[in-house]
């Protein structure tokens, strides 16, 4: 026991025993997720099958990356595709969670390369705006997180359905905004999919039957 809390200590997150998997948690990563929305990202990453994809739209410091990289199976690929140029602003700075201390005035590259380093052999930063020109990797999970306007949500969505495995799964966050939750249901409407939002979370999922009620 002394030494699983030792190891707990070093890691700098928590893991809770598990059916299959520990699920480990750091909350410490600046960014806008909750825990029960983290808790969701590595239960969605420790269902990527060895050698799947994970790529993730919009990384920041890297809050979700650690998660998709912490919860999967080695094997796995996991691509962060963010510009990493963006500063934070007054407003948003203030509603972050996790450690801020040394986010001001910095380009969210930095902050990722930081945060990020003890998972940089799992993690591949793709430093672009998405969609990327071309694509080759079909993906076992894609997570959306990038540009929120509507043009930038719709144009995520029709270029990433179609680099998702058959079985594969399509989600991302923030549904509580309004310019979000409308893109995807159009985008759902159009292509006859259904989309449920993960109870207790932002976490919106696109399928062929909802997934979950709405929070």
């Amino acid at each position: 026991m002394e030494l699983l809390a030792g190891l707990r200590r070093l890691l700098g997150g928590d893991q809770a025993p598990g059916s299959k998997h520990a699920t480990w948690i750091d909350e410490r990563v600046p960014g806008w997720m909750t825990r029960p929305e983290l808790e969701l990202i590595a239960s969605a990453a420790a269902s990527v099958p060895d050698d799947g994809v994970i790529v993730e739209v919009g990384s920041f410091a890297g809050r979700s990356s650690v998660h998709w990289a912490a919860n999967s199976c080695p094997s796995a690929d996991i691509y962060c595709i963010d510009p990493f140029d963006t500063v934070v602003d007054d407003y948003s700075l203030e509603h972050i969670r996790g450690d801020a201390s040394r986010v001001r005035g910095r380009p969210c590259g930095d902050l990722f390369a930081e945060y990020t380093q003890p998972w940089a052999n799992r993690l591949n930063a793709v430093a672009q705006t998405s969609p990327p020109s071309s694509w080759n990797r079909a993906a076992d999970v894609i997570f959306i997180d990038g540009d929120h306007t509507c043009e930038g949500v719709t144009r995520d969505l029709e270029f990433w359905i179609d680099h998702l495995k058959p079985a594969g799964r399509l989600l991302g966050h923030d549904w509580d905004d309004l310019r979000v939750r409308e893109s995807v249901q159009a985008f759902a409407g159009r292509r006859g999919l259904a989309v449920g939002v993960h109870a207790g979370t932002y976490i919106w999922e696109l399928g062929e039957t909802a997934v979950r009620l709405e929070r």
